[in-house]
């Protein structure tokens, strides 16, 4: 599954990388949101690319959901959304005398806020 796991040469979806190029610090910290280096998901493969503009890309998407009439809050959810999945992919289930849950980064919790 692309989402989880990428070949070293290559990036995970495009979205993922336009989402953190373009939005800006108030909106990053609303989605609790930080760089690609901190998200499992992405750094298992290729993080940047000189050939694309993951900021033009994002104002591309932000185009495109104006044309196709989205408002302001169906485009939060889903910007919510693609925070829940990079937080997901920082989880890491462990068994030491029960199931726990961590994450390196310790961001887990404040991510999960978004998801439910």
């Amino acid at each position: 599954n692309r989402v989880v796991r990428q070949n070293p040469d290559e990036r995970n979806y495009h979205i993922f990388y336009a989402l953190l190029a373009g939005t800006d610090s108030q909106q990053k910290e609303a989605l609790y949101l930080s760089d690609a280096e901190s998200y499992h998901y992405l750094k298992s493969g290729c993080v940047s690319n000189k050939s694309l503009d993951d900021k033009l890309m994002f104002e591309k998407v932000m185009a495109a959901f104006f044309v196709m009439e989205f408002d302001s809050e169906e485009i939060h959810d889903i910007f919510k959304l693609l925070s829940g999945v990079l937080q997901l992919g920082n989880i890491e289930f462990i068994t030491a005398g029960g199931a726990q849950i961590t994450t390196k980064e310790g961001t887990w919790r404040q991510g999960w806020g978004l998801v439910l």
